[in-house]
């Protein structure tokens, strides 16, 4: 995959995983992880 491809991916995921943590209010480290596993 192109390094451009790779880069937006990255930020997508980073994006959705933050909005899903935002929006389950998760707080600490098992929280977010919930969070991340949900679109990785």
């Amino acid at each position: 995959m192109p390094f451009q491809l790779k880069f937006i991916h990255t930020n997508l995921a980073e994006l959705s995983t933050r909005q899903v943590a935002e929006a389950n209010n998760a707080r600490g480290m098992e929280e977010n992880q919930v969070a991340s596993k949900m679109y990785s």
